[in-house]
């Protein structure tokens, strides 16, 4: 009975597994895209160096028994100015 059911329902059961194992990467970048420009800026209010990320870019996905290892390529910008044109992030206003 259950091999009937297999048979039947196999092209189904297949598209629900797959759709269980999919993996959404979005938010793990933005999280990355966030992480890096704040880091990239710095400094004090009469000089600093401010980064911001323009773009990530997937260029290799590689999969292990337990883990997903991902290479990015970063574009960003930068620019270094005194006194500071911008408000650092988690600066105090």
């Amino acid at each position: 009975m259950l091999q009937l059911k297999a048979l039947s329902d196999g092209e189904r059961i297949k598209t629900e597994a797959r759709k269980a194992l999919r993996l959404d990467l979005t938010e793990r970048l933005r999280a990355v895209r966030a992480k890096l420009s704040s880091e990239l800026s710095f400094g004090t209010p009469q000089q600093c160096f401010a980064g911001a990320v323009d773009k990530l870019e997937l260029t290799e996905l590689h999969t292990h028994e337990s883990y997903l290892r991902v290479n990015v390529v970063v574009t960003a910008q930068a620019s270094a100015s005194s006194p500071c044109a911008s408000q650092l992030p988690g600066a105090a206003p």
